[in-house]
């Protein structure tokens, strides 16, 4: 053993060189700023000049008087941010903000547009939030099945008239993808049917069924972006449903005759009872034109407003509406 060399000290470890994606946060003329998020939050800056540059901000703990000690924080970045600080007859401004500057993404942004003297910036809010009020159609279609006396009865299908309002809510990040739609709809929807067999003794048979149904269907849609572009968003996704519902109208009629003569007939008003409060799943799709105009179509997927297990009375809505957004 050598004790020259087991006094040396350990070389320093190389450089280890990694490949990583910076969120774009503002750009300028003097510079721009990024974001990466790992183990902390870091922002950078790129000059024409220096490239990218680290903004330096830490804490490290300091040795005091009687064995104690305290944090001690480096916001260095505030310095470096200065250096950008042409603009002499502002400085006075420019030191006073760069006082209350924070090392976080809001403070930093609105750091960047002062120092580039950028009000348009400074004034221009990134809205994440948009409501919107909307008018469609909505189409339904029903089906029944094993009721003892209406299976297989044929229903008419209806359109009637969809009135909307809700709002869009987009996350922080311009990137991301995904955002959030709750909304509000109110639409009708009416529908009858008919069927006759013969019975015993050639006995006719004839029954009818009647409905008409008014819902206020509120919803929550997570959407996926497929499409992106400054003018244009094409974007589908699943919708909950929570649906308020009346029946009115509702009307069984059954008549029983033997050649032309008519042996009984009878008439029950309502004769199904129905769920007035309903949880249903839909498919949604549409696209979004210069963030004023949006056009969504819908598929009911799953959720029944019948409250029946021996048969099945379901219906199937699909939707198409044109909003325009606030």
């Amino acid at each position: 053993l050598n004790p020259e060399l087991d006094a040396m000290p350990d070389a320093p470890a190389p450089p280890v060189t990694d490949t990583v994606f910076l969120r774009v946060l503002y750009t300028g003329a003097l510079f721009n700023l990024y974001n990466l998020r790992d183990e902390k939050n870091r922002f950078y800056t790129k000059d024409s000049m220096n490239g990218y540059r680290e903004l330096s901000f830490g804490q490290v703990i300091v040795a005091a008087p009687r064995n104690t000690e305290y944090k001690q924080t480096q916001d260095l970045y505030k310095n470096e941010l200065m250096q950008y600080a042409t603009d002499f007859d502002r400085l006075p401004t420019l030191r006073r903000a760069a006082e209350k500057l924070r090392y976080s993404e809001n403070s930093l942004v609105a750091f960047a547009k002062l120092l580039h003297n950028d009000k348009k910036a400074e004034e221009a809010v990134t809205k994440r939030f948009f409501p919107f009020v909307g008018a469609g159609l909505s189409l339904s279609t029903f089906k029944m099945k094993d009721h003892i006396l209406l299976d297989g009865m044929s229903f008419t299908s209806s359109f009637s008239p969809l009135f909307s309002v809700g709002a869009d809510w987009f996350p922080k990040r311009k990137r991301n993808a995904l955002f959030l739609r709750a909304e509000a709809a109110y639409f009708q929807t009416k529908t009858a049917g008919e069927k006759s067999s013969i019975g015993f003794s050639n006995q006719l048979r004839e029954y009818t069924y009647k409905m008409n149904m008014t819902t206020l269907a509120t919803s929550l849609t997570s959407f996926l972006s497929i499409y992106r572009t400054p003018n244009l968003r094409i974007y589908a996704g699943p919708s909950v449903g929570f649906n308020f519902s009346s029946y009115s109208n509702q009307l069984f009629t059954e008549k029983i005759s033997v050649g032309s003569l008519v042996a009984s007939s009878r008439a029950e008003s309502p004769y199904f009872v129905f769920e007035r409060t309903w949880l249903n799943l839909s498919g949604k799709a549409g696209f979004i034109f210069k963030d004023k105009w949006q056009f969504d179509v819908s598929q009911s997927l799953f959720g029944q407003f019948s409250r029946y297990i021996d048969f099945e009375f379901s219906g199937s809505t699909q939707q198409a509406r044109l909003a325009y957004r606030f």
